[in-house]
Formats: C-alpha cells, structure tokens, sequence
C-alpha cells in the first residue's frame, strides 16, 4: 500500500512539475519596454512607395487562456467562451493583430498605403507590395500578475511590383509581456481595438498612439514588434535599387 502511494505521489509530482514548466515557458522573459521605439530608417527607404496588404487572418489559430490559483491551472479560452461570445473574441483578436501590423508601418512614418489587396488600382505605381499570414495567436492571463502573447505570422512575403521579384520571404514569431493581467476580460476588448486600429489607419491618427491608448494588450505589441522585424527587412542595399 505504502508502495502504491509512493508511485501515486511521484506521478502526481511529476504531472505538476510538467504544468508549471509549460505554463512558465515564458516567465522568465522581461516585461516588454513600451512605448516601442522609432527605428532608423534610410532615406532610400522612406522614399519607396509600399503597400502594405492586410495580413490574412482567415485560417488564424487562437490558443491560451486564463492561469490562476496556487497550481496555476489554466483555463482554456475556447473552453470558456460563451458561444455568444466567442466568434466576437476570435475575429476581434485576429483582426486587432492585422491592423496593429499595417498601423505600425504607419507610426513609423513610411511612405504606405494599407488595402486589403482587393482594389488592383490601388497597387499601381508602387514599390514594394508586403503580404502574409496571421497563422497562430497565443493569449494567455496570469491572475492579477503579467498577460502575455505570442504572434507567429508565416509566409511573410515583400515582392517589388517593377519586375515582380521576391525580395524576401520568411516567418516571423514574436513574444510580448505586460504587468497587470485583467482578472477577467471584457469579450468587447478586442473588437474595440481594431475598430480604434482601424480608424486610426483611415484617418492616421497614429501619432500620439501610446499616450492616448489605456487599453494596450500584449497581441497588440507583440504584432507591432512582429512589422518591425519586416521593416528592418528593408533596411539594408538589397532592397535600394536603381530603377
């Protein structure tokens, strides 16, 4: 019986030390500076005209969810999410993270026009045309203690229009964390964003972005970090040519 115990007890150890290390793969990161920095960028570059195609979020993976209590035990968000809710919370997060990446190129002042790629007139007599994919979003919330996000976008493309050549293709994963997790959040969260990103794309309001916004989320950041490793894509001779 003793011997029975034991066994249960190792097991029992061992499934909670392999929660915590799957819950904790990313505590040890630091808190995400904000606001985020202006990067250099050349004057070659400036001058280009880039659109900048809404990332497709059509197949977008949503994962993560709500950690509390002493064992951190998760709460998966699909499982949680009302039905009522729940299209409203998918849709609104992965439409917040294709705007934050199309309004970041604007906040760091690029010459671009942001289209969904559907009016063909609007890509005439550009330089450079960026499109990809929102594949995978991971929210997770810590009770009262950090949230975190991981954005992964995949098939990343930056084509110039002049001769149709590939000027880079790849993937791109990014990690934000901010202090303060909501105990709860408001379903309305994230389609509020987006209509705000949105906005602030149609009228270019971007420019007081982080002293105006309270409700900054960690997909949010962690999609503009996302669009400034593709800016700094830019940043280098193979993308200044002659034309």
């Amino acid at each position: 019986m003793f011997i029975l115990f034991l066994r249960l007890t190792i097991l029992f150890l061992i499934s909670i030390i392999f929660t915590s290390c799957t819950m904790a793969r990313y505590s040890q990161f630091p808190y995400t500076s904000l606001p985020l920095p202006n990067i250099a960028i050349e004057d070659e570059i400036k001058n280009l005209k880039i659109a900048v195609v809404l990332f497709d979020i059509e197949d977008t993976k949503i994962s993560g969810g709500h950690y509390k209590g002493m064992m951190q035990k998760i709460q998966h968000w699909d499982i949680n999410i009302p039905e009522g809710q729940k299209d409203s919370f998918l849709f609104g997060l992965s439409e917040t993270v294709s705007y934050a990446i199309a309004d970041e190129f604007l906040r760091q002042g690029l010459n671009i026009v942001i289209t969904d790629g559907k009016d063909i007139n609007r890509l005439k007599g550009l330089d450079i045309i960026v499109t990809g994919k929102v594949s995978h979003i991971e929210l997770n919330t810590h009770a009262n203690d950090y949230w975190e996000a991981v954005i992964i976008l995949k098939d990343i493309t930056l084509s110039r229009t002049r001769d149709g050549g590939m000027l880079w293709i790849g993937d791109i994963e990014r990690y934000c964390k901010l202090p303060d997790s909501p105990e709860k959040l408001e379903w309305t969260m994230f389609k509020d964003v987006s209509r705000f990103l949105r906005t602030s794309i149609e009228e270019k309001s971007y420019e007081n972005y982080f002293q105006k916004r309270k409700d900054i989320t960690p997909a949010e950041i962690a999609a503009r970090l996302s669009a400034i490793d593709i800016m700094k894509k830019f940043n280098s001779e193979f993308f200044v040519t002659s034309k």
